[in-house]
């Protein structure tokens, strides 16, 4: 940048020559500088796989693909300045775009919306054959609304050590279900299982309760614990629930019994081959969504695929009671309420008419309740993370409650469950 002194008139001019230099060697400097962040990213990717997806990784995605193309170009092209400025303007533009998309929270989804990252639902990292907790460990739930610990029993799920053997008189329940069943949004104590368990005692100081509720577990996963573990501390009763997300997110994206081989070896469904761009683009995103697939990146269930879907939840529960029905113990199937993202009336029909099953669905009590209490759902369910708050599962465990009372509970009622 060379400065040169002009006089004129008695005055002097400072002339400026300005010069810049653009070489390609900058490409080659830039991605060895570049390379240990990427490291570091392969790094978290192969022990945490999409978990490793963060603000940063969708920033820095752009500038790899620029860095890329321009590393191409300077290997295939003797003058390749013009064109990788070019890819540098279309990059920059869209890396603008991405932070714009991010403070915005468009196409987020709703495990980033929570703060915990991206998560797929095809991934196996974390997955294991019966989804158990490690035994002996405490567990927190944080959302934006809450934090809660809870103690893993010695059977990896979140509640007080259990008794193997079964006391005289004693009524053994065993809750089982995803997020809902294990508490989300509660402290333990105020779980719809603790809530349904002290409105019991209430009444029969015999009746000893069981949470065995993992989030994002579903029916199926649930089956196979009871068929495999749980069988051993022979419950009079089964409380499973069966929601919307377990139909149009789990089910669906999972499969049913297939998934789950011989000699514990668990066969999760692949991924489209696009997911990786998914995760770290909400550019992308937008893209993908356009083009009719969704957070799960699947478009929309045909109406054949929806008789797939109830064909293999019947299936189940046609297996699952008649395996404890063989035990003795009735099986009451709880129809989560979520202002019916689900069409469950088919489903309903035909589990009525499976012998020792029972039915129990939230969505008249619900509707009942915020009718007559004239409080708003707010109260019920956390507007952001979506789950009941304590109000919310009292509301789930009393309604729970009546149906056990009608099913099981009234001595005028048999309790064969074969009928």
């Amino acid at each position: 940048m060379p400065v040169r002194f002009i006089y004129t008139n008695d005055r002097v001019k400072i002339h400026w020559d300005i010069h810049l230099a653009y070489t390609t060697s900058a490409i080659g400097m830039a991605a060895i500088l570049a390379t240990p962040y990427l490291i570091w990213e392969c790094y978290w990717a192969w022990h945490a796989g999409y978990a490793c997806v963060k603000w940063h990784t969708h920033l820095a995605f752009y500038f790899y693909v620029w860095l890329a193309i321009s590393l191409v170009l300077e290997i295939l092209m003797r003058h390749p300045i013009s064109w990788q400025l070019a890819a540098a303007a279309v990059c920059g533009g869209m890396l603008l775009a991405e932070g714009a998309l991010m403070l915005a929270g468009i196409g987020a989804t709703y495990s980033e919306r929570l703060g915990h990252g991206y998560s797929s639902i095809h991934s196996a990292s974390g997955e294991s054959y019966y989804r158990t907790r490690a035994p002996g460990s405490v567990v927190w739930f944080d959302g934006p609304e809450f934090r809660h610990a809870r103690h893993v029993n010695s059977m990896g799920y979140s509640d007080r050590e259990w008794q193997l053997a079964k006391q005289p008189y004693e009524k053994r329940i065993l809750c089982l279900g995803d997020s809902w069943t294990e508490g989300v949004g509660a402290p333990q104590d105020s779980t719809y299982v603790s809530q349904l368990g002290s409105m019991l005692a209430e009444t029969d100081s015999h009746t000893y309760i069981m949470n065995a509720g993992i989030a994002a577990d579903d029916p199926f996963v649930n089956y196979v614990n009871y068929r495999d573990r749980l069988i051993a501390y022979h419950p009079d009763v089964i409380i499973q629930t069966l929601s919307g997300n377990d139909m149009t997110t789990d089910i669906i994206s999972k499969g049913g019994m297939e998934r789950f081989g011989t000699n514990g070896q668990l066969h999760p469904s692949a991924g489209p081959v696009w997911e990786p761009l998914y995760a770290v683009s909400l550019v992308a995103r937008l893209v993908f969504h356009a083009a009719g697939y969704n957070a799960l990146l699947q478009k929309a269930p045909s109406p054949e695929k929806i008789g797939e879907l109830n064909d293999k939840i019947v299936n189940l529960f046609r297996e699952y009671a008649a395996l404890a029905a063989r035990q003795g113990t009735l099986l009451i199937v709880v129809i989560q309420a979520t202002d019916h993202d689900y069409d469950f009336a088919p489903v309903i029909a035909r589990l009525q008419q499976i012998r020792g099953l029972r039915i129990c669905d939230l969505q008249q009590s619900y509707n009942a309740e915020l009718t007559t209490s004239g409080n708003k759902s707010e109260k019920y369910y956390w507007p952001v993370d979506g789950h009941h708050t304590p109000l919310g599962y009292q509301l789930m465990a009393r309604s729970i409650y009546n149906a056990l009372d009608s099913f099981y509970l009234r001595p005028r009622v048999v309790r064969d469950p074969t009928r």
